[in-house]
């Protein structure tokens, strides 16, 4: 059995990158809620907003 992929979504506060953070988990969960193992949302200083899924920044 393998492992379902796990996504990132990490962004600047800052930026006031919350909701498009969280609108973004919640599209990939309505279209791949099967598929996904967990999708998270993670705040983090620069500037940035990243999806990760594993190690893979995409």
């Amino acid at each position: 059995m393998t492992d379902k992929p796990k996504v990132a979504i990490e962004y600047c506060p800052e930026c006031k990158f919350m909701l498009r953070a969280g609108w973004l988990a919640q599209e990939l969960l309505q279209a791949f809620e099967q598929e996904l193992g967990e999708v998270a949302i993670r705040p983090r200083s620069g500037g940035d907003l990243i999806v990760r899924v594993g190690a893979r920044v995409l």
